[in-house]
Parts: structure tokens; sequence; C-alpha cells
């Protein structure tokens, strides 16, 4: 599960938590992005965010920070750290997990039909959730679409599960402005990035 964590909120663990169990997946690493792409300039540095999830995911059997992406020399774009990722495990069946707005704009991503030759995809489904997206994602959704979790066993990509996995409707930017006005409650974040985030001074009015 890919992820700029600026910061980590209990929504993304919430969706990591329901999608892998959806999809019946025991290990899950999160994959911290060091320049995303597709968005601005990031309010927390690398060595902080990844210290945030990492005390995110501490009691959570089965889960882990991979930091590939915080190497100088390393993969910028999903389909190169999948590239990597599959390299590192050639056989092994692997799943890529997401949100559904970040999915919807899976056309605009380099190289996107790529990435289907190198892991099924995992999505947090909406009811009714053809309605806005792309008729070429569409007909990638009918052509690869899975009924079931076993079918992302039997091959190692290339498959789509749609999961109805409704998650609570937390953004990292409200954490932030939070943050800002000294008012993270528990329903946003886990304690221990609570208190890194006190800790810092991350997010603070007039931080960078």
């Amino acid at each position: 599960m890919g992820g700029a964590f600026d910061p980590v909120h209990k929504g993304h663990i919430e969706l990591a938590r329901k999608l892998a169990a959806a999809a019946e997946i025991s290990e899950v690493r999160f994959v911290i992005a060091a320049r995303p792409p597709h968005r601005g300039a990031l309010m927390a540095g690398a060595s902080l965010r990844r210290r945030m999830l990492e005390a995110a995911i501490a009691d959570i059997p089965g889960y882990a920070v991979e930091d590939c992406e915080l190497e100088p020399s390393g993969p910028r774009y999903t389909v190169d750290t999948l590239s990597l990722l599959r390299r590192r495990y050639p056989s092994r069946p692997l799943c890529w997990m997401m949100g559904f707005d970040s999915f919807a704009g899976l056309p605009q991503w380099r190289d996107w039909r790529t990435l289907f030759d190198l892991a099924h995809f995992v999505v947090g489904a909406r009811i009714g959730y053809t309605d806005g997206l792309s008729a070429a994602l569409e007909r990638e959704i009918a052509a690869r679409s899975a009924a079931h979790a076993r079918e992302l066993r039997t091959i190692r990509s290339g498959r789509i599960l749609m999961c109805a996995q409704p998650v609570a409707a937390i953004s990292a930017s409200r954490v932030r402005k939070a943050a800002r006005a000294g008012r993270l409650e528990s329903d946003l974040i886990p304690a221990p990035v609570a208190r890194i985030i006190r800790e810092s001074g991350a997010y603070a009015e007039g931080s960078p």
C-alpha cells in the first residue's frame, strides 16, 4: 500500500486492515513515497514520515514499512516500485492495495497498464463504483475482475479485486490542520503518531 503518509492516520490503517482481510492477505507493506509525482511538496521529511508510520503499525502483526522509494536512487513511480518488488519476489503473488479515488486516477499514472503485469490490485470500492470511471479503466475491471480472494493466489498478477470497504473520512490535510490548531484527537491518528507530531513540532503554525 503506497502513499506519502504525511502524516499516516487512522484512515490509512483502517483501509489496510479491511482490504487485507477481504483479500486474505497476511503481510502488508506500507511503501513510503519520497517525491510523489502527482502532488506538491510534502510537509514532513522522509525520516519523520517513516518514524510516524513505524510507530503507527508497531503493534500490528505482519505489517511493516517498505522504504525502497526513500533511497537516493530509489524508484519514483509505482511502475518502477512494483518492478523492483517483482524482481525481489519473482514468483510470489503481489497485491497493490489502494483507495477508490486513487484507483480512479490510475489511467494518469505512468505506464499504468504495465502495472497489471506486476501485481494484482485490491481496491476499496464504493457502491455504484463504476460512476465516474474512465472507459479504459472500466474495460480493465471487466476483463480482470476477481470474484474471490483465492483467485489472487493462483497467479502472481493481473487481477482486480473490488472490495466494498468504506472507511472513515479522514485525510492527511485534516490531520495537519488539526495539528496546527493543537487539536489532535484520538479518532484521527494513533496515539504514538500524535506524540511524535507534538514532540517534533511537525505541522505546527509556521512550519514549512
